[in-house]
């Protein structure tokens, strides 16, 4: 919207602030102007036009007393068009005077007319004033009016033959020498009558009332401790302006061009767009002292901008650009409104809000509208500005043939970069019935803030998860440490038994050495003859000599016989020293000590006999002492193991207490107070009720969703045979409420009663009157170490309250929770908690539905009053309340024309704009008020 000038672009048709000084006198009434003076009337004309535009002034008032520069009036509107190609922007300039009016001895009187006005019947106006010719007395001062203030009321603001009004009439310096409150030329009764009289709708004053003294503040306001006497019908108008002297300040005067200002929200510059901002002044009127800059410069909130619709079957093509504050959508049915509004959600692809139930009449309604768009060469565009923190960044998304085009992956999720709240009727009912989405609108508030304790505690659950599977091992973990200690305690019993038989051992142990030293030497001698004995019989040296004739036959014959003798006389020898080594061996082993140490190795080895027959009788194994000793050293070493594996199970337990304690504890209490502290918010953000209360009031309980602890726990009820639902439910409660009463865990009130129980004791505060204790140990038979500590793990949701209360007094009416509320009553407290906070774009189709008009005017309107300023608001009603006391800055009427959904067009004019344009005003009566006529004829039976 314009980063250097605030001001929205050209297709916008809604109202907004125009910078306005509304009283200012010109270098052509010398009596009046301190400025110098100038060559020429165009020189004049042209310094005085330039000096406005580099005041940035959008709209002046030419308000010279008794019209005496009226015929120069001309040359300054012709100027304000010449200098508009170099500054971008026509200034727009009221023709209007100042004159005394017949109150007191005197009080000022401002009269303003159209920018377009006849000047001679502007004069004539001023002559029916009571001011005649010639209007310079010889004095030189100005004719005063013989007119009182009410008859100058009725002429200045008589209504036009075409509707409308002639013009307004301002009261300036109402503080200072010939002002209203003048108490030297005014008496008290007739400043009082004056003030008072409804016609009256501005007076000027010199700053701000916010900046006044209490009593000033409470009669301009006319608030409740103002004196009853001087109390309005409707707090006045407070302007401020320049009474501009001269074209820039100095010594003589500081009331220079633009030194004071008033901005002032209009559609288009006229005299029925200042009375809507006159009469709508809290909405459309602010004064320059609290902004010196435009006003919405100070809107940072991002906004949708405009949409644009080609070739859909129900929607004539149409180009829409929103204003920043409050649109209205207003039409008959099939007009188009709600196709709109479901055109927006499918662009800015929110249909994931409303998926969740696709059998849903929204879902439903959603799926019809997109199916709309199933034309070749339909489309969709809309374009999204983030807003001023984001350098006025414009996203563009499309639809084409029914399908959205997503945005750049970079640019992270479409719903936090472009957040937008989309409600339709049906989604409203939704919230009103369901508290967790209640809650989830609370959430949706502080997103920021819980999603990085969101975060936190997904770390800490995760961390306490992996210390419950350490702990769920240490039953398998002391079942087989008992195992083991008992196989070693067996271990140790059969190797002690083997060491009670130590000397008888020891005596084996020595004749079983020399037993296998003397069977071993013999044995390997025994082998060692028949290898020699095998050797030397296996050589066979009778070699045959072949036939040598012819050559040395007989040397070689000689030869052989010589070493066959040689050998065969070797070979007898070595049988015969064989035989007598074996003969000698044989007289050894046979002789008196081989045979006297044979019986006393056979007395050992039975004496051995019966030492295992001993160790038998008690399962002990006298030849695998080096076995149990072994296995009786793996025992100990796989016992040390699981020592070590349950002192660290020890330690996870104690850690899972402080993690649990001190930190997941901690983060579910953050996490509450973030929710408890939006609520408070909340509740200063909502309307008040006469007494100042919140009409609508949320409240946090910690963990007081039982519902949820009820889900919970739902999965532990084993068999409802065992235990009822009823005293399921009762156990349930009462854990529950304990829980909240001592700040704790239900988890830790269950755990604390099967304590109790297994202990032979009678839980204190188990609700034994309603619920037997056999039902007790039925739960702890259900639910292990294990299962209580992954309750643990589970947040129990937060409760969140929602009451509305009444706008007289602030009673308490119901809450969403009860049935004390009538569904009209339910919808207006959702819209209070939906309208209450946030900076994102927000759309309601038709909120009005469930309510009636005295709900509408006194709790709806004032929610979006408050709620326009903040957010850009986008609304589809049939009551007029919303457009109308809303001041809508926007209204967009539709019809259906030639079968499909349009602009409404009256007197061959768009009607889209503010209610200050007469178009919009007849859409508005037609389509919401059923014409002018019904209206009127209303208001003649209510006998208003």
């Amino acid at each position: 919207m314009g980063i250097k000038t605030g001001r929205p672009p050209q297709q916008y048709l809604g109202a907004r602030f125009y910078k306005c000084d509304l009283q200012m006198q010109t270098p052509f009434d010398p009596d009046h102007w301190v400025g110098g003076k100038f060559a020429s009337s165009e020189d004049a004309a042209e310094a005085y036009i330039r000096a406005c535009y580099e005041a940035e002034l959008e709209v002046i008032a030419l308000t010279e007393h008794n019209f005496v520069s009226s015929k120069e009036i001309p040359l300054l509107q012709a100027k304000a068009k010449e200098l508009s190609k170099e500054f971008g922007y026509e200034l727009v300039i009221f023709p209007g005077f100042e004159f005394t009016a017949n109150v007191g001895k005197g009080v000022h009187v401002l009269a303003i007319f159209e920018p377009d006005a006849d000047l001679n019947e502007i004069d004539h106006i001023l002559t029916k004033c009571g001011v005649d010719n010639p209007r310079q007395l010889p004095g030189g001062q100005h004719a005063s009016s013989t007119l009182i203030l009410e008859d100058v009321l009725n002429i200045v603001q008589a209504p036009t033959p075409k509707g409308g009004f002639r013009g307004l009439v301002i009261l300036p310096h109402s503080q200072s020498n010939s002002g209203i409150f003048d108490d030297s030329k005014i008496a008290g009764w007739l400043q009082q009558r004056e003030f008072t009289n409804p016609q009256l709708l501005a007076v000027e004053v010199p700053k701000s009332p916010s900046r006044m003294n209490p009593a000033w503040q409470s009669l301009l306001g006319s608030t409740d401790d103002c004196h009853v006497g001087w109390k309005r019908s409707r707090p006045i108008c407070c302007l401020m302006s320049s009474d501009a002297k001269t074209l820039k300040a100095d010594a003589k005067t500081s009331n220079a061009i633009g030194s004071k200002y008033t901005w002032i929200k209009m559609s288009k510059p006229s005299i029925e767009a200042l009375r809507q901002a006159f009469l709508d002044h809290d909405s459309r009127i602010r004064r320059g002292d609290d902004f010196p800059d435009r006003p919405e410069l100070g809107h940072t909130h991002p906004s949708i901008m405009s949409i644009k619709v080609r070739g859909a079957k129900f929607l004539a093509d149409k180009d829409l650009h929103f204003s920043r504050n409050l649109t209205t959508l207003i039409g008959g049915r099939g007009t188009g409104k709600s196709t709109l509004v479901e055109y927006l959600r499918l662009a800015l692809q929110q249909e994931a809000e409303i998926a969740t139930d696709t059998k849903s009449q929204v879902y439903k309604d959603f799926l019809n509208v997109r199916d709309t768009l199933g034309l070749s060469g339909s489309s969709i565009e809309v374009i999204y500005d983030k807003g001023p923190d984001f350098k006025d960044q414009q996203v563009k998304l499309s639809v084409s043939d029914g399908t959205a085009t997503g945005i750049d992956p970079e640019l992270g999720d479409i719903n936090t970069f472009l957040p937008v709240k989309i409600y339709s009727r049906g989604q409203i009912e939704a919230i009103a019935n369901d508290p967790q989405k209640q809650a989830s609108v609370l959430d949706d508030l502080v997103r920021a803030s819980l999603e990085a304790l969101n975060n936190e505690e997904r770390d800490v659950v995760r961390q306490l998860r992996d210390l419950i599977e350490s702990l769920k091992q240490e039953h398998e973990i002391a079942a087989a440490r008992g195992k083991l200690i008992a196989d070693i305690s067996n271990l140790s019993g059969q190797i002690d038994a083997i060491k009670g038989k130590h000397s008888s051992l020891e005596t084996w142990s020595r004749w079983s050495a020399e037993n296998q030293f003397l069977a071993g030497m013999e044995t390997a001698v025994g082998k060692h003859l028949k290898e020699i004995e095998a050797s030397v019989t296996a050589n066979d040296f009778g070699y045959k000599i072949p036939d040598f004739s012819g050559g040395n036959a007989d040397f070689l014959t000689k030869y052989h016989a010589h070493v066959h003798a040689v050998m065969a006389e070797l070979k007898a020898d070595f049988t015969a020293a064989i035989m007598k080594a074996r003969a000698s061996l044989t007289a050894e082993w046979q002789g008196t000590g081989r045979q006297d140490w044979q019986k006393q190795f056979k007395a050992a080895e039975v004496d051995n006999q019966e030492t295992i027959r001993q160790l038998a009788e008690i399962g002990v194994k006298f030849d695998a002492y080096d076995e149990l000793f072994r296995r009786r050293e793996t025992a100990q070493a796989q016992l040390a193991q699981q020592d070590r594996r349950l002192s660290e199970i020890a330690a996870n337990r104690d850690k899972f207490k402080s993690l649990y304690t001190e930190s997941l504890l901690d983060i579910w209490k953050r996490q509450f107070q973030v929710r408890s502290s939006m609520a408070i918010r909340l509740n200063d953000q909502v309307t008040k009720s006469k007494n100042g209360k919140p009409t609508v009031r949320s409240t946090v309980l910690k963990h007081g969703d039982f519902k949820s602890f009820c889900e919970l726990m739902s999965s532990f009820h084993k068999h409802k045979g065992t235990i009822s639902p009823t005293d399921w439910e009762a156990m349930l409660r009462a854990a529950f409420d304990l829980g909240l009463r001592e700040d704790i865990s239900p988890i830790d009130v269950i755990e604390r009663w099967l304590r109790d129980n297994a202990e032979g004791k009678t839980p204190a505060d188990f609700p034994k009157d309603d619920v037997s204790l056999k039902k007790l140990r039925s739960l702890g038979e259900w639910l292990t170490e294990s299962d209580l500590n992954v309750l643990r793990t589970h947040r129990i949701a937060d409760a969140i309250t929602i009451s509305l209360h009444r706008r007289e007094d602030g009673l308490e009416v119901g809450d969403l929770s009860g049935h004390k509320l009538s569904a009209g009553q339910k919808a207006t407290t959702v819209l209070s908690l939906l309208l209450a906070e946030g900076t994102c774009p927000i759309i309601i189709d038709q909120p009005e539905d469930d309510l009636d008009n005295e709900f509408v005017f006194e709790q709806l309107v004032p929610m979006l009053r408050a709620s326009k300023e903040k957010r850009q608001v986008i609304v589809v009603t049939h009551n007029a309340n919303v457009p109308v006391n809303g001041d809508a800055e926007l209204i967009i009427p539709l019809e259906v024309k030639d079968s499909r959904g349009a602009q409404k067009i009256i007197d061959n004019e768009s009607a889209v704009g503010a209610l200050d344009k007469y178009p919009v005003q007849r859409a508005v009566e037609l389509i919401l008020e059923g014409s002018s006529e019904a209206f009127r004829r209303r208001r003649e039976k209510y006998g208003v």
